[in-house]
C-alpha cells in the first residue's frame, strides 16, 4: 500500500491504481523524479498507453511537469521520448528492422474497410468448413430474424463464428503451422469434453431407445387418433405432429430434433398431478409419451452432440487457420499490414537476441498504462522487451478489466501480480469524486471484490451539495400491474422519459456542480451528466427521450436500424439520387427520385406526370434536376469528392444551420459523411476495389462500392452538439476512463448471459507464470448445443468469468461521477445476474430516495420532415464550401490550458485593446437573475440592435427583466451603437453578422457545431469576437476564451481568412484582440476628418501638387494633425480610407503630397489600383502611369465618361502620355 508518489527505480514496480486513484499523476510523477535523479535521459522514455489521446496527455503532463521544475532542456528532449500506443511502437522496429526482413520500410496500414474485404476473400477460399456450411441448423447455427433471408443470417452467424476464432488464432504469440494447430485442436477437444460428460452408453442404444418409444405410439394410433385421444391443442398437437416425423436418419444426427419431443409442461389428457407431481394419465395411454421424454432426457449425456460439436471445433480451427494464411498471404502481396502486424511482426523480429539488445539500448525504461488490457501477442513483446534489462514500472487494475471482447486478457496481469508480490505496490488515494460518492464506492468495492479491494481515501476536496448516490425508484402503483406486482413492460417503456424529465429538472433548477477546472460551484450544463448503459440499442431509448424534451445528446456512436440507417435519411437518397443522374442521365428512376425527395410533388403525383409526359413525348422536369442541368458541364472534370460536393452545393444541401437545431445538424452530418466517403473511395487501394467487383474511379464505380459496402457504411455518423449543450448518452464499456459530475446508470436490471457460439483464450490451470502461461494457451470454443440440460453444464463452467465481467463492468460504471450517481432503480423478480442483484444489499440510509413519477410523453419530433427546399437558395462559395467539407475539423473541441492549444494560438500574437467608453453596470439586474439567464439576454440584444436598431421596442418587450432597468437599457444601447460605429471606422466593417452557426466534421468522423457570437467582414479578412459578461476581466480570461476562438478561427470555412480573435468584455465596454501579422486597426474618421475630406473634394485638382503647409493651411487644420493622419494611413498595407461617401486616395511623393478625388462609381478602378500595387514586381515610380492607364481603359464605358473627365483633369500631361 502507498500514497501517491513517486516510485522508487527498481527493475520492475507493479501498480494497482483503483479508478480514480491518480495513475497518470503518478506515472507522470515518477518519470520527472527519475529524469532529475538522473536515472532516466528524457528522450530514452519508452511509455506505452492504449490510445492516441491517452498517449498525448502523457506527453505533454511531463512536459509540463519539468517545465515547472525549471527543467527546460529536459522538456525538450521528451519530444523526442517513445510515448505511444504499442501499434506505434510495434510500427518504430518494423520500420527500423525493415530491409533485414526484406520488408516495406514504409508498410501501408490497411483500413478497415480494406480489412474487411480481405478477410472476407481469405474466408471465401477456404473449403474445410464446408462441412459446416452443409449442416449449419444441425450445428447450431440457426435463423433469427434480420432483413435477410434465414440462410443468410445462419452463413453470417458462422462466419462471424470463425473470424472469432481467427483473431484469436492471430493474437497467439507463437508460430502459425500444423503443430500449433493440432496441439489447439486436441486442447479445445479436451476442454469440451470435460464439461460435457458424456456417458459411456453407445450413441446406437440411446438412438434406438427414442425410436422405439415413437413407434410404440405410431403404431398403435393413426395421427387423428392420438389428437383426439390427447387434445388438439398447440403443443400436443406439435408434439404428435414430430413423433409422425421421427426417421432413424433425424434421430442420430439431428439433436434439435430431438427437442420437438421434449417433455410438455402441461397437457391434462397425457398427465396428471399427484402429490406434487405429474403421473401419466393411464386412462389415455399417458405412460408412452413418458417413455418418450424419457428416451430424450438422455440427450444431456449423449455422445452424438458431443461428436458434433468436436467435428466442428475441429473444422472451425483448421479454417481459422487456413483463412488466416490466406490474410496474411493477400497482404503480403501488396505490403500492407493491420494492427496485429505491428505487434506480431515486431514480436517476430525481437525474437533475435542482437536485435532485442539494439532496442532496449535505446531506451533507459519502459513504462505500461493500463495493463490489464493488454492482449498475449502485446503482452509477450513489451514483456520480452523488460527482460532485456529495462527497468519497468506497469500501472493498472485488474477490476477494471472490461475489454475481453476485443482481445485483452487480465489473466495476464493477475499472473504478475502473483509471480512477484514484492515488487506490488497500490495507490491509495482517490482524487475524482466527492467524500459522499467514495464512501459507497468503497462499500461496492469490498461487496465486489471481498478479498481484493482496499478503500481509497477521497482527496478531490469537493464539497458537493449533492447526495453522492440517488435512488430514483420506480414502485408507486403506476409502475405496477393489475395484481400490486412490478410490470416490467411498464418500466422498459417508460423508464428513459422519466430518467429525461429528471434531467430536464436538474437543469432547469440549476442546480449547482463544481466545476472540474476552477473548484467552484457553478450552474449544471448538460455535458455534465451522463447516462451509462449496456447496450446502443438501449442508448437510443435515452436519445428518443432527451429528444423529444428538447435536450440535446452527444454520442460515441449510432445505431443503424430503422430511421437510424444513414443510408435511409432523407438527404442522403436525395443526393445519391442527384449523383445517380449524373452517372447515367438517362436513369429515369433518379429523375422521378429527385422530384420526389426535392418536395417538389407526392410519389404519387411524380408518377402521373410521368405517364402524362411520357404520352406527350416530353421529359419529366423538375427545379432540383433543371439545378444539375445548368451546372453538369462543371462536374465533368471533377473529383468523385468534389462531385459530391458541388452537388451538395448545387441542390442547396449545405448552408447555415440554426444553433440547437439537432436534426438540422445530424442532415448537414450526413451530407459530411457522403464526401468523407467519396474521399475514402479515392484512396482506397486498387486491388481492394477489383476483389470487390468495382473498378475505376467513375462516379458509377462511387455508387456501386457504396452499394457493395452498405451494411458497414450504414451507421449515422455523431453529432457532437458541443460540449457544453449535449447530454452524454455512453456505453459501460466506452465509459472506462471517463468523468462526469452526475452520472446515471441504467439497465441495472439487465441480466449479463453467456451466449453460443463462443470462444475464448484459456490458459493451463498449473501455469502460474506469465511465460509459461503463454506457452500453453488454447482457444476454448463452445458451439451452441440443443438440450437445455446441456447448455446449463456450459453456463456453470462460464458463471466464473461472467461473474468476474459483470462486477468490473459494475465496478467501473458506478465509478464515473464525482458528486452523483442515480440508479433508476426497479428491482424486478426473477432478474439475478445483473447489477442491481450485486449493489441491492449494499447502505443507502444516507442515499437520497425518491420515487420516480409515470412521464407525460412530449409531442415526438423526431420525425418531423424537412421543409421544401426553395428555388432560388443562398449557398455557399464552392471554394469555401470545398474547404468545409475536406476539412473534416471539430472547432468546439477545446483543450484548455494545452500545450496543442497554445502552439495553436501563436498565428494571433499581435495584442490591441479598444475602449468603447461605453460600460454596463449588471449588478443590479444579476440580483435577481443568473449570469446565464442575464448573457443570453445580452446576446440578443446585440444581434437584434446591431442589424436592426428600429426593433428596439419589440426588443424590450420581449426581455421585460431587462426593460425595467431604464439605465441598463439606455448602456446597452449606447455600448452597442458604440460597438457597430467602431467596427466600421477601425475595423472596416463591410458586414457585421451575429450569432452564426457553423457545423463541420471531425477527422474521427464526429460532426461538431459552434456558435459565433459576432462575425465582423472587413476587405481583408474576418473578425471573431465573443461577447462576455464574466464579472472579471482579466488576462487569464482572456487567454482561456482565446483557445476555443483560435479554434474557431481555423475551421470556420470561410473563403477569408480570420485575421483577428478577441473578446467583448460588455461590463467594461473594452475589446481585447488578438491579430495575425496582416491585421491592424484603420485610423478613426472622426466627424473633423468628415469635414478635412469635404474640403480636400473643393480643392483645385488641376493643381497637380501641393505644399505640405500649404495643403494643410487650405484644409485649415494643423501641420501636427496633418502629418499624424497622413503618417497614420501610409502605415498601413493599404492607404485607402473611407470618408463619408467619397473616397481619398493618399500617395506620398518625394515633392509633397498628392490628392486624387476617385468619385463614389470609381470604386472598381481604385480596387483595380491597389491590386496592381501589391504585384511584387510593380515599380512605385510608375504610379501616374499606371492611374492614367487604369482610367483610359475605364472610360471605354460611356456611362463613366464623366468621371474619366474628372480624373483625367487631376493627371500629370506626362503620366497620360505614357499610358
Amino acid at each position: 500500500m502507498t500514497n501517491n508518489a513517486m516510485t522508487d527505480f527498481a527493475p520492475l514496480t507493479l501498480i494497482k491504481a483503483g479508478a480514480g486513484a491518480g495513475k497518470t499523476y503518478q506515472i507522470q510523477q515518477t518519470l520527472v523524479e527519475w529524469i532529475e535523479q538522473g536515472h532516466v535521459q528524457p528522450n530514452k522514455i519508452l511509455a506505452v498507453t492504449f490510445t492516441e489521446a491517452a498517449a498525448q496527455e502523457m506527453k505533454d503532463r511531463i512536459k509540463q511537469a519539468l517545465i515547472e521544475k525549471g527543467l527546460y532542456a529536459a522538456a525538450d528532449q521528451i519530444e523526442q521520448a517513445q510515448i505511444s500506443t504499442i501499434h506505434s511502437f510495434g510500427l518504430s522496429i518494423l520500420e527500423r528492422f525493415s530491409y533485414e526482413q526484406g520488408l516495406s520500410a514504409k508498410p501501408r496500414q490497411l483500413s478497415e474497410n480494406e480489412q474487411k474485404v480481405l478477410i472476407s476473400l481469405a474466408l471465401n477460399d477456404v473449403r474445410v468448413i464446408d462441412p459446416i456450411l452443409d449442416s449449419l441448423e444441425l450445428r447450431g447455427y440457426e435463423a433469427g430474424w434480420s432483413g435477410n433471408a434465414e440462410g443468410d443470417v445462419r452463413v453470417r452467424k458462422l462466419q462471424e463464428h470463425v473470424k472469432a476464432v481467427f483473431d484469436l488464432l492471430q493474437r497467439l504469440p507463437q508460430e502459425k503451422n500444423e503443430a500449433l494447430v493440432q496441439r489447439l485442436i486436441e486442447q479445445a477437444s479436451s476442454g469440451l469434453s470435460d464439461v460435457y460428460q458424456a456417458q459411456s452408453t453407445k450413441e446406437d442404444v440411446l438412438n434406438q431407445g427414442l425410436l422405439d418409444s415413437v413407434r410404440a405410439i405410431t403404431s398403435k394410433y393413426e395421427k387423428k387418433e392420438l389428437l383426439a385421444l390427447w387434445g388438439a391443442t398447440q403443443k400436443v398437437s406439435l408434439f404428435v405432429e414430430a413423433l409422425y416425423q421421427a426417421t432413424p436418419e433425424l434421430i442420430s444426427r439431428d439433436w434439435k430434433f430431438w427437442l420437438k419431443l421434449e417433455r410438455l409442461s402441461s397437457a391434462s389428457k397425457i398427465m396428471k398431478k399427484a402429490g406434487g407431481d405429474y403421473q401419466p394419465n393411464e386412462k389415455n395411454d399417458g405412460q408412452l409419451a413418458f417413455d418418450v421424454w424419457s428416451a430424450v432426457d438422455k440427450l444431456a449425456y449423449h455422445k452424438g452432440p458431443l461428436r458434433t460439436a468436436l467435428e466442428t471445433v475441429e473444422i472451425l480451427l483448421n479454417g481459422a487457420n487456413e483463412a488466416l494464411q490466406n490474410y496474411q498471404s493477400l497482404k503480403a502481396q501488396s505490403s500492407l499490414i493491420d494492427y496485429t502486424d505491428m505487434v506480431s511482426t515486431a514480436n517476430t523480429l525481437l525474437s533475435d537476441k542482437q536485435w532485442l539488445e539494439e532496442i532496449a539500448n535505446k531506451y533507459d525504461c519502459l513504462i505500461i498504462d493500463e495493463f490489464q488490457d493488454t492482449n498475449p501477442q502485446q503482452f509477450d513483446l513489451l514483456w520480452k522487451v523488460s527482460k532485456a534489462g529495462l527497468h519497468t514500472l506497469i500501472v493498472g487494475d485488474l477490476k477494471q478489466s472490461i475489454m475481453g471482447f476485443q482481445g485483452s486478457d487480465s489473466h495476464l496481469y493477475a499472473s504478475l501480480l502473483e509471480q512477484y508480490p514484492n515488487c506490488v505496490k497500490e495507490l491509495t488515494n482517490n482524487w475524482r469524486s466527492a467524500s459522499d460518492v467514495m464512501t459507497f464506492v468503497n462499500q461496492l468495492g469490498h461487496t465486489l471484490f471481498p478479498d481484493q479491494y482496499h478503500s481509497l481515501t477521497a482527496k478531490s476536496g469537493l464539497q458537493s451539495s449533492l447526495k453522492g448516490v440517488h435512488k430514483l425508484e420506480f414502485s408507486s402503483s403506476e409502475w405496477c400491474t393489475a395484481k400490486g406486482e412490478l410490470s416490467q413492460q411498464k418500466f422498459q417503456k417508460h423508464y428513459p422519459n422519466a430518467v429525461a424529465d429528471h434531467i430536464k429538472e436538474l437543469l432547469d433548477n440549476q442546480v449547482e456542480v463544481i466545476d472540474r477546472y476552477t473548484k467552484q460551484p457553478r450552474a449544471i450544463r448538460p455535458s455534465d451528466i451522463a447516462v451509462l448503459a449496456k447496450t446502443h440499442a438501449h442508448l437510443d431509448k435515452f436519445a428518443n427521450a432527451l429528444d423529444s424534451r428538447g435536450l440535446l445528446y452527444k454520442r460515441d456512436q449510432q445505431g443503424k436500424s430503422g430511421d437510424n440507417d444513414w443510408f435511409s435519411q432523407w438527404e442522403v437518397r436525395y443526393l445519391m439520387s442527384a449523383l445517380n443522374y449524373l452517372a447515367n442521365p438517362n436513369d429515369r428512376e433518379a429523375k422521378l427520385s429527385l422530384k420526389v425527395y426535392s418536395k417538389e410533388a407526392s410519389l404519387e403525383k411524380s408518377l402521373q406526370d410521368v405517364i402524362e409526359r411520357e404520352e406527350n413525348n416530353t421529359g419529366l422536369q423538375s427545379d432540383a434536376l433543371d439545378r444539375l442541368i445548368e451546372v453538369q458541364d462543371q462536374f465533368r472534370h471533377a473529383s468523385t469528392c468534389q462531385l459530391v460536393t458541388q452537388c451538395a452545393q448545387t441542390l442547396g444541401l449545405i448552408g447555415t444551420v440554426a444553433a440547437g437545431a439537432h436534426q438540422e445538424k445530424q442532415r448537414h452530418a450526413n451530407i459530411l459523411k457522403l464526401a468523407g466517403l467519396a474521399e475514402e473511395f479515392e484512396q482506397t487501394h486498387s486491388e481492394t476495389l477489383q476483389s470487390q467487383g468495382v473498378y475505376g474511379r467513375s462516379l458509377s464505380s462511387f455508387l456501386l462500392w457504396l452499394t457493395v459496402n452498405k451494411e458497414s457504411l450504414s451507421v449515422l455518423p455523431n453529432v457532437d452538439n458541443d460540449n457544453k449543450n449535449a447530454v452524454n448518452l455512453v456505453t459501460w464499456h466506452k465509459s472506462k476512463g471517463l468523468e462526469w459530475p452526475i452520472v446515471v446508470v441504467a439497465q441495472l436490471d439487465e441480466d449479463l448471459e453467456a451466449k453460443y457460439p463462443t470462444s475464448k483464450l484459456r490458459y493451463n490451470k498449473q501455469s502460474t507464470q506469465a511465460d509459461s502461461m503463454l506457452d500453453d494457451a488454447w482457444i476454448n470454443i463452445v458451439p451452441k448445443f440443443a438440450h437445455s440440460k446441456t447448455v446449463e453444464k456450459f453456463d456453470n463452467d462460464q458463471a466464473d468469468d461472467l461473474d468476474k465481467q459483470l462486477k468490473n463492468l459494475c465496478y467501473v460504471a458506478l465509478t464515473r461521477a464525482r458528486e452523483q450517481i442515480i440508479l433508476p432503480w426497479c428491482d424486478l423478480p426473477n432478474r439475478s445476474n445483473n447489477m442491481l442483484s450485486l449493489i441491492r444489499d449494499l447502505d443507502y440510509s444516507n442515499a437520497l430516495v425518491t420515487k420516480a413519477p409515470m412521464p407525460q410523453d412530449p409531442v415526438d419530433t423526431a420525425s418531423v420532415e424537412p421543409e421544401p427546399i426553395p428555388k432560388s437558395i443562398k449557398s455557399w462559395d464552392k471554394h469555401e464550401q470545398s474547404q468545409s467539407l475536406e476539412a473534416e475539423i471539430n472547432p468546439s473541441t477545446i483543450a484548455s490550458n494545452s500545450l496543442q492549444a497554445d502552439k495553436q494560438n501563436q498565428q494571433f500574437n499581435r495584442e490591441h485593446k479598444i475602449n468603447l467608453n461605453a460600460a454596463m453596470d449588471l449588478n443590479p439586474i444579476r440580483e435577481n437573475y443568473s449570469s446565464a439567464e442575464v448573457g443570453t439576454w445580452l446576446h440578443q440584444c446585440y444581434q437584434v440592435l446591431l442589424s436592426k436598431p428600429e426593433y428596439a421596442t419589440r426588443l424590450w418587450n420581449k426581455l421585460p427583466a431587462i426593460a425595467q432597468q431604464e439605465i441598463l437599457c439606455a448602456e446597452i444601447t449606447a455600448q452597442i451603437s458604440s460597438f457597430k460605429e467602431m467596427a466600421q471606422l477601425q475595423f472596416g466593417a463591410r458586414d457585421i453578422q451575429s450569432e452564426v452557426p457553423f457545423l463541420a466534421k471531425h477527422e474521427s468522423g464526429a460532426v461538431v457545431s459552434g456558435v459565433v457570437d459576432c462575425l465582423v467582414e472587413t476587405e481583408d479578412g474576418l473578425i471573431i469576437i465573443d461577447h462576455k459578461s464574466d464579472e472579471v476581466m482579466s488576462a487569464e480570461a482572456f487567454e482561456h476564451h482565446c483557445h476555443q476562438l483560435t479554434t474557431y478561427a481555423k475551421y470556420l470555412g470561410y473563403t477569408k481568412p480570420v485575421v483577428a480573435i478577441g473578446v467583448n468584455w460588455l461590463r467594461e465596454g473594452q475589446i481585447w484582440l488578438l491579430g495575425n501579422q496582416s491585421f491592424s486597426l484603420q485610423q478613426q474618421v472622426t466627424d473633423s476628418l468628415k469635414e478635412e475630406s469635404t474640403k480636400i473634394m473643393a480643392l483645385d485638382h488641376r493643381k497637380n501638387e501641393y505644399s505640405f503647409e500649404e495643403l494643410a493651411s487650405l484644409i485649415e487644420v494643423d501641420v501636427e494633425v496633418l502629418q499624424a493622419r497622413l503618417d497614420e494611413c501610409l502605415s498601413h498595407s493599404s492607404v485607402r480610407f473611407r470618408a463619408g461617401k467619397q473616397l481619398v486616395f493618399v500617395e506620398n511623393k518625394n515633392s509633397g503630397y498628392r490628392l486624387q478625388d476617385l468619385a463614389t462609381n470609381s470604386n472598381l478602378l481604385l480596387e483595380e489600383f491597389g491590386h496592381q500595387r501589391d504585384n511584387p514586381g510593380y515599380n512605385d515610380y510608375e504610379d501616374e502611369a499606371l492611374l492614367a492607364e487604369l482610367i483610359c481603359n475605364f472610360a471605354i464605358d460611356e456611362d463613366n465618361e464623366g468621371v474619366f473627365q474628372y480624373l483625367l483633369d487631376g493627371i500629370d500631361p506626362y503620366a497620360l502620355d505614357k499610358a
